[in-house]
């Protein structure tokens, strides 16, 4: 699978978005705007197995399928997301 890490207004994106499709190609797009408040990245480490998911809305991705990405225009969170980044940080919890 493609992961194609770009931004909400990257229409070049779209372009090759249609492009892979028509040939088949399994890809995802994650748009940078999305994160932390839109999207979320889950990793967790066990004994014998990883879990490494990137979920937008409802859509959850295993990072262990992606074999390629295309990291094209990523753009920084909004000042309202990066607020919540900011407060997650403060609150996260030590395993």
């Amino acid at each position: 699978m493609i992961l194609m890490v770009t931004n909400e207004r990257d229409e070049h994106s779209n372009v090759v978005a249609s492009e892979l499709g028509r040939k088949g190609a399994s890809y995802i797009r994650f748009d940078t705007e999305m994160f932390p408040l839109r999207a979320g990245l889950t990793i967790r480490f066990g004994d014998l197995q990883e879990d490494l998911s990137l979920f937008m809305g409802d859509q959850r991705v295993d990072l262990n399928s992606i074999r390629t990405v295309w990291f094209r225009r990523p753009e920084k969170p909004s000042g309202m997301e990066m607020q919540s980044l900011q407060n997650s940080r403060l609150n996260r919890r030590r395993y």
